[in-house]
């Protein structure tokens, strides 16, 4: 296959095009070259926007020799007209479309003056609607700018009603909305932007706009209220802060205090009214070693609907007076009433100790088969003379998952609660001996005094013993009374002292948290 060179092809287009105006076929035979490779760029060089040669509308006959033409033929009628188109070649419709030509250039006259200042006058709106336009797109980058400078100021959208925003806020909110402004912004977009309103910042400017330095400070803080006709008297709140600092109540806190109260058919105030008079007397500062607590979220593994069903033990230690010398306590624990089942101490921990003391909760408590003992996974825990011993007392045993250590939360919160006694010796315990004496003192303290949070607020032994059943329905009596007396002082329900009849190992869990309060 021959190739043709960018010359030869330029010199083929060139005889293409006028002047010259040859033919396909004598072109092909002069430079010898093939046809379909003259048609080929031919149209190559017409899709590319060069006239090329003549087509079929291109017309061979110049200007005189048309006019000379429709001279000669004016006077001849259809039949020698018709002939006179054969002899030269021509067709009745050339001539036709020539005279309208004719006619038409002959027609054509210059623009008058009246239609050339009609056309100067339309592109003159033409030109000033671009520039409006223009004008008006400028603005609105303009303003985009502004916005999003002003968006990147704020550190986050104002909106929600009655959001209380301070002074010095209000002074820079309202600055960077007015230089927004100054750059173009509209004043309403500037506060949508923000999520504020504009009737807001009128208000702010103390309905002074000139003047933007002078903002309004916010008067809620300051205003005066009228007191609720339900809201506790002088009196009330002076009995309160007296019953809290009774002997007998001066060591507890509300929690511990409104459920005595209860108990001995006093109603005073709510639990929280109570802290919410204390702090206002500043009687509210954390007492002893106490700190935040952090939420946990176990997972739910057995249950308990009445006492000696799930039992939970641990080790804890205790500390002496000699540094690196610790006494053991172990502890067993009712889940449902939180009762200590069975304790005691030792020098060393060991799988034979807590057999024994298994051994005294089985004499003692006398469960009903299916007792579950639940434990994490020390070495006494897992040690082979305690669980023959388990298996010997027909009580089935359970383990904390590896390496989580929430799942025994109960005896944990236990040894908290002895551990940030107020009576608990911080210098450690002088020997074994004192260690079992005061433990011995606790555990009844804890069984037969303290009231119980998780157990709406009744001792362990209560518990344990089914007394609380009573209690608790003369609490729910008294506060129905106390709501009927004042009954503006309660939105919704009085306190809820309901009996609680299943009580989970692990009671955060969503599908079994809703149970913790059947009746």
């Amino acid at each position: 296959m021959s190739h043709h060179s960018p010359d030869i092809k330029a010199t083929a287009l060139k005889r293409m095009q006028p002047p010259i105006n040859d033919s396909i076929s004598t072109i092909a035979s002069s430079m010898n070259i093939a046809k379909a490779t003259l048609y080929h760029w031919r149209d190559t060089a017409k899709k590319q926007g060069q006239f090329v040669g003549r087509n079929q509308h291109n017309d061979p006959y110049d200007p005189q020799t048309k006019l000379n033409t429709i001279i000669q033929t004016a006077a001849l009628n259809q039949a020698e007209l018709s002939a006179y188109c054969r002899e030269h070649g021509l067709y009745p419709e050339q001539l036709q479309q020539w005279r309208q030509d004719m006619l038409s250039s002959l027609s054509d006259r210059p623009i008058s003056e009246k239609d050339h200042q009609h056309q100067v006058k339309q592109l003159q709106q033409r030109t000033k609607q671009l520039e409006r336009d223009l004008d008006r797109k400028n603005q609105a980058l303009a303003e985009s700018a502004a916005l999003l400078v002003l968006f990147k100021k704020v550190p986050s959208r104002l909106g929600g009603r009655g959001i209380m925003i301070g002074q010095p806020q209000r002074q820079q909110i309202s600055q960077d909305i007015q230089i927004a402004v100054d750059a173009g912004a509209r004043l309403d977009r500037a506060c949508q932007t923000i999520g504020l309103h504009p009737r807001t910042l009128k208000r702010w400017r103390i309905n002074q706009p000139q003047h933007h330095h002078q903002i309004a400070a916010d008067r809620r803080p300051h205003a005066l209220r009228a007191q609720p006709a339900h809201a506790l008297s002088e009196q009330e709140r002076h009995t309160i802060l007296q019953t809290c600092n009774q002997a007998d109540y001066a060591q507890l806190p509300p929690t511990q205090i409104v459920p005595k109260l209860a108990d001995l058919g006093i109603y005073l105030a709510s639990e929280r009214s109570f802290y919410r008079i204390l702090k206002q007397a500043n009687q509210l500062s954390p007492r002893g070693r106490q700190r935040p607590r952090q939420a946990s979220r176990p997972i739910s593994t057995h249950q308990a609907t009445a006492p000696n069903q799930l039992w939970t033990w641990d080790i804890t230690y205790l500390p002496s007076q000699i540094r690196g010398e610790f006494y053991y306590l172990y502890s067993i624990q009712d889940l449902y009433s939180r009762k200590i089942v069975a304790w005691e101490i030792h020098h060393n921990e060991s799988a034979e100790h807590a057999a024994a003391l298994m051994q005294l909760a089985q004499h003692k408590e006398q469960p009903k088969a299916g007792l579950i003992l639940h434990s994490d996974n020390g070495a006494a825990m897992k040690g082979q003379t305690l669980l023959h011993k388990l298996y010997e007392l027909g009580i089935n045993s359970s383990r904390s998952r590896p390496r989580v250590s929430n799942d025994n939360a109960y005896i944990e919160s236990f040894f908290r609660t002895l551990k940030y006694c107020p009576q608990y010796p911080s210098k450690g315990f002088a020997d074994l001996t004192c260690a079992r004496e005061w433990t011995q003192g606790f555990m009844h303290w804890y069984n037969h005094q303290h009231q119980h949070s998780g157990i709406r607020f009744v001792t362990p032994d209560q518990r344990h013993t089914g007394a609380d059943k009573v209690i608790l329905q003369k609490r729910q009596v008294l506060y129905q009374a106390a709501k009927l007396q004042h009954p503006r002082r309660w939105t919704q329900h009085t306190r809820n002292w309901s009996y609680q009849s299943v009580v989970w190992l692990n009671p955060e869990r969503p599908d079994t948290k809703d149970q913790n309060d059947v009746v």
